[in-house]
């Protein structure tokens, strides 16, 4: 594989972790004429083909093996399901330059699993609603969720907001309410991510081992591992002296490297990963389905209440409307 699409490669799972559906990053390589070994002639790459792209355990080093007797019977098959593991259950590493790390590996294969059955990555032109805040947004007057609609083309409402959210009478609600959509999705935005801040802010320092120590450790590990399995494969004739001779000469080579690196290392304190920190600092790159994702983990509801008598002031937004009711789990 070619360096331009090794960088294909890291740039869709940097888009699937934001959010971009699998169809999405599909549309964007058939756009760009990419094909892949079984692409038919005058044609471009399938979807099937770059999801299979993306799950295959080759991307971080690992050894995949999937049997021609299944591939005859079931065609394409997930390549997660055939990672080659040792008796100790560690993965084989394949005789290639990775593009991946195993861990962004499998953030992007954990992703793409949490996306079946969901609904998320709807085909282009599907008619569910997907702004931030449909089915999250309430009615004070009845609790019935709220859903959007278009202003009219030519108005200035149309102009100035674009669409509104409303209690909607034909699904149970009590059809009494409306609101502007963008300042009330501005606002609860702001919310988010304050809580959030706050919540990064005074997360304490803890003492871990530099991610980068422990990896090259690990990495020892295997190679040992990898050393008794090469003397074990040669007791039993299954490598030949001179097979025996390179591998052992490459393993020692490799455990020499890391051994230096590891010398160069720090094993003091390092501040733990903080989610909340990530999502603030991504947020504006997240679509929308993502927003919503990361919404839905922190607020069960986001409660609009009626103007009252005489209404709000034209183009005012006033916050004393809504009303953030925030998941148990963020208040224990």
């Amino acid at each position: 594989m070619d360096e331009g699409e090794a960088d294909l490669i890291r740039k869709a799972r940097q888009d699937v972790l934001l959010g971009k559906p699998a169809s999405a990053v599909h549309a964007e390589w058939a756009e760009l004429g990419v094909r892949g070994p079984q692409t038919p002639p005058g044609k471009t790459i399938g979807y099937s083909s770059v999801v299979y792209i993306l799950r295959n355990p080759r991307l971080c080093g690992y050894r995949s093996y999937i049997p021609q007797e299944i591939r005859e019977r079931s065609g394409r098959v997930d390549p997660v399901e055939y990672l080659v593991e040792r008796t100790d259950g560690t993965p084989v590493i394949g005789q290639w330059e990775a593009i991946l790390t195993p861990d962004e590996w499998t953030e992007l294969v954990v992703e793409l699993d949490s996306r079946k059955n969901t609904g998320r990555g709807r085909r282009k032109g599907s008619t569910v609603t997907r702004r931030l805040l449909t089915g999250i947004a309430r009615c004070a007057r009845c609790g019935t969720g709220l859903y959007s609609g278009t202003y009219l083309r030519g108005t200035t409402s149309y102009e100035r907001y674009g669409y509104y959210y409303y209690c909607r009478k034909a699904d149970g609600g009590c059809g009494k309410l409306a609101r502007s959509g963008p300042p009330v999705e501005d606002y609860v935005e702001q919310i988010l991510l304050g809580s959030l801040k706050q919540q990064a802010d005074n997360a304490t320092r803890v003492e871990v081992e530099d991610p980068e120590l422990s990896n090259a450790k690990e990495t020892l590990r295997r190679i040992e591992s990898d050393k008794a399995e090469a003397r074990q494969l040669r007791a039993d004739d299954l490598l030949s002296l001179a097979e025996f001779a390179r591998e052992m000469r490459r393993l020692e080579e490799r455990e020499r490297n890391t051994k230096e690196n590891v010398a160069g290392l720090s094993a003091g304190p390092v501040r733990a990963g903080s989610t909340a920190a990530r999502v603030v600092r991504e947020w504006e790159k997240y679509t929308v389905d993502r927003k919503r994702d990361e919404l839905k983990r922190s607020i069960e509801a986001v409660v609009v209440k009626p103007a009252g008598k005489g209404g709000a002031q034209r183009g005012t937004f006033r916050p004393d409307l809504i009303e953030i009711v925030w998941k148990e789990i963020l208040r224990e």
